[in-house]
């Protein structure tokens, strides 16, 4: 869930050279409430993450410390709850436009098995789903008998080294980086950038190649 403060609303304003009538209409919200706001008072509501929504849409992203800056090109960070809901959301959307398959590398069995998101799902469910269209190959990094039960797709193990801190998603052009936060919430970093896709995916398939499969 995003949450902003109301020096945060007025340097992403300041960002686009957005006056708060701008800011307004952008969010399909009233001025009054873009000026009550930005005085501090700042509601835990639909109204607040349709305003973050705006602004992430209009290529700017939130971070830590109440800052704010402009994304970079083919770089879109993802927080809150529904950050897992919106990487397979792109994930779908990306392979009904180019199909191909998902490729996933994890040394941390909570990104596949923690249940996040407003369906509460894991990961595991998603990738199950998807499987039903698309191929899917999961490489663990360091776990030779995992807690979850078999999966429709294929998993092979690898050393614990060729994995580094982070899981990672590949499919068509992209490829995403996922951490987990806390015990419901993921960030999600996602890369819109065929060239170092292309390179993940090398480097994908030559550990597959080498891994073994994993004994459920």
């Amino acid at each position: 869930m995003c949450r902003l403060s109301a020096g945060q609303i007025k340097a992403a304003r300041a960002l686009l050279d957005w006056s708060q009538e701008d800011l307004a209409d952008a969010a399909c919200v009233s001025i009054s409430t873009i000026r009550t706001m930005e005085l501090g008072k700042i509601p835990r509501s639909r109204t607040l993450q349709d305003i973050c929504k705006t602004f992430e849409d209009n290529g700017l992203e939130f971070i830590d410390d109440e800052g704010v800056r402009k994304r970079a090109l083919g770089v879109n960070v993802i927080r809150g709850e529904d950050s897992c809901n919106a990487l397979f959301e792109d994930i779908i959307e990306t392979l009904d436009i180019m199909n191909g398959d998902v490729l996933v590398l994890t040394k941390d069995e909570t990104v596949l098995t923690q249940r996040c998101g407003s369906d509460f799902q894991s990961n595991l469910d998603r990738l199950q789903a998807i499987q039903n269209k698309h191929e899917v190959k999961c490489l663990l990094s360091g776990i030779t008998n995992p807690s979850f039960s078999k999966p429709s797709f294929s998993c092979r193990a690898v050393p614990h080294r060729s994995c580094g801190m982070t899981s990672v998603f590949i499919y068509g052009d992209k490829y995403a980086l996922v951490y987990p936060k806390n015990t419901y919430e993921f960030t999600v970093v996602l890369f819109d950038k065929a060239c170092a896709t292309k390179v993940s995916r090398a480097e994908f398939v030559s550990l597959w190649n080498d891994g073994a499969l994993v004994n459920f």
